[in-house]
This record gives structure tokens, C-alpha cells and sequence, in this order.
């Protein structure tokens, strides 16, 4: 057994959830592979799974309504809808990723299986809608009618402040962009939920000291932006959240306030992955305030 199963938290803990003809149906005990990135900007989070021994029934409606096609009106066909949870038998699960599956394609021999490809907030994509404000409108407002259209609940962590003409006609999803923009801050949609926080600040700032001992992997990478590192899955590591590195091997990156901009995550139930990989920002304008 891998140090990845038995380190920080206890064995870990894997499912999947699918929506499958209209039953919400979870699977864990059989053979799952999950990748996938996620982003603390406008960028639209992606997650591939790869699942094996589902039923010949299952397999054939994933492979019919998991498609990039959004149905007419009046279609019977659904998008697949699917949810990751991860975690450690100590502390149970916790939700890494939730989205429509929007392509499916069938896994080659012996191991007949499916891989499903999903992109947050797909089912919108193709969808245009116009976001009209007042003169001079409230930016938390503005947010609030951008989480509306993107069907997403909103956590507004920025400063209050006012906003001057706020017009959008376009995709519906790309108003996350455009919200961002017009405000100066930055915003991005995860599990449902729609980020608003100011640029210079983090989502969560209690700070996460990443180290071997809380599940680091290898060596920290330095480079212009920051750093990358590799750790353990874990649920106290979030996007936008403040985290410092304690790193044995290359202490220039320790100590410093940095942000997490992206976790990519590379997760199985019956191999060795159970890994984030963090790229890590260095916010120098609260570098040069504290």
C-alpha cells in the first residue's frame, strides 16, 4: 500500500456521482481516474473521468446524452450531470468538482469502460442573454446579476464600491470576464458558487503552511510568478486562499504570502495518485504591505 493511501487523514475516499436517466447515482468501489484543473479565474474549470464496469444501460445513455450538443426544445435528451467527492476516512468526503459532462467516448479492451469529459457550467455556453445595470450601480449588485444568469450562488468578499454603466450582450458564462474587468477585481465560478474578492486579496487569509509534514510532495519549483508545488489532496487548500511553503530544499520560496491561482488534480481509488498540483502567485502588493 502507497504512502498516498496511509499519509495525512487516514485511507482515502473516492466517488463519483452521476446523473444517469434522471437518477443520481454514486460509484466507488470500482476503478476511478480523475484529472483535471481548476482555475481562480474567468477560465471554465475541466475535469475528465474515467470509469470502469458500468452497466451496458449506463454506458449507452452516457454516450448518447454526454454531448456538446445542447438539446431543442422539446428533446428528450438531458446533459449528464456529475459531481467528484474526494477525501480521507477521518474526515469523510468533501466536494472537489460538480459540472455537466459535455463529450463521452468508450475506453479500449479488456477493461470496457467510459471516459467522460466536463466543463463547468457548459450547459450555459452556447446560451446569450443582455445584463443591463443603472448609471452608477453597486459592484455587489452587478455580481449578484451575473451569478443570476450563471444560475450560480454568489460570495462577495470584495469592497462595496460603484460601478458606472455596466452593459453585457453576449454568452452568458463570459460575464464572469466581464465582471472581473469592470470592477477591477477577480472573480471565478467553483461548485456552484461565483468568487468575487478584490485582486490584492485572498479568499481565505487564516494562511495554509504547506510542508512534508501537511502533505507536500517533492520540491517546490520557483519561477517569475511564484512557485508550483505538488501535495496530497486535500479539503484546507481552496482557490484564492492564502498558503506559504516550508521547503527544506529550496527555502526561497518560504515564507512568502502566496495565492492559489490553480489546482490541477490527478486522483485514482486503486493507484498511486492522490495529488494536487498548485500554482502558486506571488501577490506583491501584499507582499509589500506586510
Amino acid at each position: 500500500m502507497t504512502s498516498a493511501f496511509d499519509s495525512v487523514g487516514g485511507l482515502r475516499l473516492v466517488r463519483i456521482g452521476i446523473q444517469v436517466d434522471g437518477i443520481f447515482t454514486y460509484f466507488q468501489d470500482i476503478d476511478i481516474r480523475i484529472s483535471g484543473q481548476k482555475f481562480a479565474s474567468p477560465s471554465s474549470n475541466v475535469c475528465t473521468i474515467k470509469i470502469s464496469n458500468l452497466t451496458r444501460a449506463q454506458r449507452n445513455w452516457l454516450l448518447t446524452n454526454a454531448s456538446p450538443i445542447i438539446p431543442s426544445s422539446g428533446s428528450s435528451r438531458v446533459p449528464a450531470y456529475v459531481v467528484v467527492d474526494v477525501g480521507r476516512t477521518s474526515y469523510g468526503y468533501f466536494r472537489l468538482y460538480e459540472g455537466y459532462t459535455w463529450v463521452s467516448s468508450v475506453t479500449q479492451p479488456p477493461d470496457i469502460g467510459l471516459t467522460l469529459t466536463s466543463l463547468a457550467q457548459s450547459q450555459l455556453a452556447g446560451l446569450v442573454q443582455s445584463n443591463t445595470q443603472g448609471a452608477i450601480t453597486q459592484l455587489e449588485a452587478i455580481a449578484q446579476s451575473v451569478a443570476d444568469q450563471c444560475q450560480l450562488d454568489l460570495v462577495f468578499l470584495a469592497t462595496p464600491k460603484q460601478v458606472a454603466n455596466y452593459r453585457f450582450t453576449g454568452g452568458v458564462t463570459k460575464q464572469i470576464q466581464a465582471l472581473q474587468d469592470i470592477g477591477g477585481v477577480r472573480a471565478w465560478e467553483d461548485n456552484g458558487l461565483l468568487y468575487v474578492i478584490d485582486q490584492d486579496a485572498f479568499r481565505e487569509s487564516n494562511g495554509f503552511v504547506l510542508s512534508m509534514a501537511t502533505g507536500m510532495v517533492g520540491v517546490p519549483v520557483s519561477n517569475q510568478q511564484g512557485c508550483t508545488a505538488k501535495m496530497l489532496v486535500s479539503p484546507l487548500v481552496n482557490l484564492g486562499d492564502k498558503i506559504t511553503v516550508n521547503s527544506v530544499l529550496n527555502p526561497s520560496v518560504n515564507g512568502l504570502p502566496f495565492r492559489v491561482s490553480q489546482i490541477g488534480f490527478d486522483i485514482t481509488n486503486r493507484d498511486t495518485p492522490f495529488y494536487y498540483d498548485l500554482v502558486l502567485s506571488n501577490n506583491l502588493a501584499i507582499l509589500g504591505a506586510t
